[in-house]
């Protein structure tokens, strides 16, 4: 009996998400054998998914909007033609090169660190040699796919992880005297803010020299809970007044990162800490949420500082050993060496 392989494309995104697509079309050239998907082989994936049935969700029945060249959102109606008819196979066509075009801006924007590279006559996506920065991609690659990903294990190490290599990010992007902790309460996290939610409010508002304003009582006497940060960093002042540069972070590898952005802002912690000044709040997503053009899909989901694959790859590039020693190397490899024929 064959091993099921690890990465086994069962869900599609919205149509509109050429983001997402883009995404699986590198997943599908990750796990083809001969290390290339091609227009047809896109299209016919499609109709193979779709025929699943329930196992896919289907499309939301409202109007769906879309970002316009000026910038605009304008309602397209975005559902994915049935595969069949001839003018349907031309329309899945027409969104293969949509998607190439952002995989072509992804190629320019990841430079060496991109493991892929679109074929000439466009058709076609090829899998380049997979070198240590081309690991960090294909890292953050699985982490934004894991409702893709065939074993409940493999998925929450990809989460725990995500949150790990996130902290080499924020210290790689803050200046040197920085201090940056895991806060969040994640298996990996074996630093200094452990133990329950208030023991680490507390030590928190203590290392930030700023004053507490809820009591034990406000929480469940066990409560492991990171209360919505991941991540907290600051910037010394070498004293015991408050009023310093304060960074909060939030972790998301699943789709529901827009809304949990306010997690780990200010309106939310300020119940908790009177800071002298507002926190920086930023959100780590594996997402590479931008447009063919390199700005963001859509800025009007964005209130927080996103750090997003883009960001991400060029601050971990400056140390590409710190970076994958910070990710489950095993099963990376993993889901680049196991192979799953597309017909």
């Amino acid at each position: 009996m064959a091993t099921q392989t690890l990465i086994s494309l069962r869900k599609l995104p919205p149509a509109l998400s050429e983001y997402q697509w883009a995404d699986i079309i590198e997943l599908l050239c990750l796990v083809n054998p001969d290390g290339m998907v091609s227009d047809a082989d896109v299209i016919d994936r499609i109709g193979e998914i779709k025929g699943i049935g329930e196992e896919i969700q289907p499309a939301p029945e409202l109007e769906i909007l879309e970002p316009t060249p000026e910038g605009e959102l304008g309602p397209l109606d975005a559902h994915l033609p049935e595969i069949g008819a001839g003018h349907e196979h031309d329309t899945l066509a027409q969104k293969f090169q949509d998607w190439v075009r952002h995989i072509e801006y992804r190629q320019n924007a990841f430079g060496s660190a991109y493991p892929f590279e679109v074929s000439e006559d466009r058709n076609t996506i090829i899998l380049r040699r997979i070198t240590a920065r081309r690991r960090i991609y294909v890292f953050f690659l699985i982490a934004a796919n894991l409702e893709n990903l065939t074993e409940d294990r493999a998925k929450r190490k990809f989460r725990n992880h995500f949150e790990v290599v996130s902290k080499v990010a924020l210290e790689t992007y803050l200046p040197s005297p920085a201090m940056v902790y895991h806060f969040g309460s994640n298996p990996l996290n074996r630093g200094r803010y452990r133990g329950t939610t208030w023991s680490r409010i507390q030590k928190l508002s203590n290392d930030l020299n700023e004053r507490l304003v809820c009591t034990e009582d406000d929480f469940f006497p066990t409560s492991p809970g990171d209360n919505g940060l991941d991540l907290v960093g600051w910037i010394p002042t070498n004293d015991y007044a408050g009023g310093r540069a304060i960074f909060f972070g939030q972790c998301g590898t699943g789709e529901d990162w827009e809304d949990k952005q306010h997690e780990s802002g200010y309106d939310r912690w300020r119940k908790f800490i009177q800071m002298t000044a507002p926190p920086v709040n930023f959100a780590f997503i594996p997402y590479c949420f931008r447009s063919a053009g390199g700005k963001w899909f859509n800025s009007t989901r964005i209130y927080t500082v996103l750090i997003d694959r883009v960001r991400l790859v060029r601050l971990l590039i400056e140390d590409v050993d710190c970076a994958i020693g910070a990710m489950p190397l095993e099963l990376v490899e993993r889901a680049i060496k196991e192979k799953e024929p597309l017909v």
